[in-house]
């Protein structure tokens, strides 16, 4: 399938009788929220399919201008402070390939392998501590997870609503919302941090520690900003203090081995967030 057009969108409408607001809808749908079927695959992407590919997303580039945009994204996801799999538990290999007219190919790719469990905090429940290791570099991070229970994530949103009305859809939340952090275990530590949203959020949004921190926060529709005095925001931060608290506890108590740096790198949040 491919997105809609907007003249598609509004005939469509037309068909299913809503003429009058046809115009309008055609005007103001995103996109990505209407699709079409496909009836011809080009080449490029029937390669992928006898390359035992079964799903393809292909984004058309039809300006130099949004050639280099990509590249230069795609750049972002070789970054060594910001790894791109850093959160994403359930992926241990990224291949990542860049060929093309004007641009210089290049070919990497990235691993996640968790290595080692360490004693979970006692004063936080459904906390845990892990050891991960990214490839190439094989530079291992500390990671804390935690569960923040449903019930309290609903709260949030129900307060977020006068200022973000796009969160009616979130008060159907059934499952815990998993917050973590992440630090790297050897060398000096972080100097910038990055907020996640399962994916590194933009350069300009640093998380409030020398660490990164990942939740499904409610962001810009790029996913690269968020608006941190939101409540629902405000909350999975909260939440995320929480568990840095308890695993700088857990480290100090249960894992001498583990450096000082990390114990203080986790409780020594920015000055505006220390509360």
């Amino acid at each position: 399938f491919r997105f809609a057009s907007p003249d598609e969108v509004e005939h469509r409408a037309r068909e299913l009788g809503y003429g009058a607001e046809a115009s309008a809808l055609a005007e103001a749908m995103p996109r990505y929220l209407a699709a079409v079927p496909v009836s011809h695959q080009p080449q490029v992407i029937l390669d992928y399919a006898k390359q035992g590919f079964a799903t393809v997303v292909a984004l058309p580039l039809d300006t130099a201008d949004a050639v280099h945009l990509a590249v230069s994204q795609v750049q972002e996801l070789l970054t060594r402070d910001a790894p791109v799999l850093l959160f994403l538990e359930r992926v241990s290999r990224l291949n990542i390939q860049i060929d093309g007219v004007g641009v210089t190919r290049r070919r990497r790719t990235l691993t996640r392998e968790r290595v080692r469990t360490l004693t979970p905090p006692e004063s936080l429940d459904n906390c845990k501590l892990e050891c991960v290791t990214m490839g190439p570099e094989r530079r291992t991070w500390l990671l804390v997870r935690r569960g923040v229970p449903a019930d309290r994530i609903i709260d949030s949103i129900k307060r977020s609503l006068p200022q973000e009305s796009g969160l009616k859809r979130w008060l159907d939340w059934k499952d815990d919302a998993v917050v973590s952090l992440a630090l790297p275990i050897m060398g000096a530590g972080l100097t910038a941090s990055r907020l996640y949203n399962f994916l590194p959020m933009g350069p300009d949004s640093a998380a409030p520690l020398l660490g990164h921190l990942d939740a499904p926060f409610f962001t810009t529709i790029d996913r690269r900003r968020a608006k941190l005095d939101l409540p629902l925001n405000v909350e999975l931060l909260n939440a995320a203090a929480e568990a840095a608290a308890a695993a700088a506890l857990a480290l100090a108590r249960h894992h001498p081995e583990i450096s000082a740096r990390l114990v203080v790198d986790l409780i020594a949040w920015q000055a505006p967030q220390l509360p």
